[in-house]
């Protein structure tokens, strides 16, 4: 049985996904559901209120880095409750590195990180499963 925790994040919102993958007698029996959806509320909410300021830039980046944090704490959540394999982080180069520069001292050393640098944000389930699987972050899809 193969299981993993998937965030795709971009700098306003985030998706959470539970995969799992295991062989029974009938076959292949593959599962991808969407656990949870986390939204950046400075990036919502402020945003217009941001643009007015001189320093809005750093402002600005220092929300990616806070949602950056969430998005792993709770990522390592998900991970822990469902027993993942590995954790899966796709997000655009700028949001990555955010992600990457956070982890250290959220995510536990034992927990196997797997990155994409792509933004996958506005896939379907389906969608984000088949561009993983050529990529070769997930197993190959069943025929």
């Amino acid at each position: 049985m193969f299981k993993a925790c998937i965030a795709v994040v971009d700098a306003s919102h985030g998706r959470l996904f539970t995969y799992q993958r295991s062989a029974t007698a009938d076959g292949l029996k593959e599962t991808l559901v969407e656990a949870d959806t986390l939204e950046n509320e400075d990036r919502h909410h402020g945003a217009a209120a941001l643009a007015a300021l001189d320093h809005s830039a750093r402002r600005q980046v220092h929300s990616e880095i806070d949602f950056a944090r969430y998005v792993l704490a709770r990522l390592r959540e998900l991970g822990d409750e469902y027993g993942a394999d590995r954790l899966i982080v796709c997000a655009a180069p700028r949001m990555l590195g955010h992600l990457r520069a956070s982890c250290h001292g959220i995510l536990r050393s034992e927990q196997q990180l797997t990155e994409v640098a792509r933004d996958f944000a506005n896939l379907t389930p389906h969608e984000l499963r088949a561009n993983l699987a050529d990529r070769h972050v997930l197993p190959p899809l069943p025929p």
